[in-house]
């Protein structure tokens, strides 16, 4: 199972990842290889537009398993995951996904990489609590 391609499954479980300790655990009984894939932060225009984008744009090529497609690189200020702000760098795009997930952005490990994580996709909304 891998990013994308598991959504269906991940949005009916939940989903404990401890990148510290090289441990995930799905909802009880399941068993997968989880990669995400994501290695930074994806906004869709209108997040991106409301966080407060600083500094000039950076146009620039993306290559992934949906095609090739030109996008934004662009650092953010003040945009935190819950354990005080930082300043970010994310790419902005206007790729199909963010409706098909139903979601604003896609934050990579690339960023979560230190914290341990739940991820509750089989609520509405979905939350994601790290510590």
């Amino acid at each position: 199972m891998d990013g994308v391609l598991g959504a269906p499954l991940l949005k009916r479980l939940p989903v404990w990842i401890d990148p510290v300790g090289q441990r995930l655990r799905l909802g009880d009984g399941a068993v997968a290889f989880a990669d995400t894939g994501a290695e930074g932060l994806f906004l869709s225009p209108a997040i991106a537009t409301r966080l407060g984008p600083i500094g000039p744009e950076e146009p620039v090529r993306l290559v992934g398993f949906g095609g090739e497609q030109q996008v934004k690189r662009q650092r953010f200020a003040g945009l935190g995951l819950g354990l005080g702000p930082a300043r970010v760098e994310g790419i902005v795009t206007a790729n199909p996904i963010f409706a098909e997930l139903q979601v604003e952005a896609i934050v990579g490990q690339e960023l979560l990489h230190t914290h341990r994580q739940l991820w509750r996709l089989d609520q509405r909304p979905p939350t994601l609590s790290l510590w």
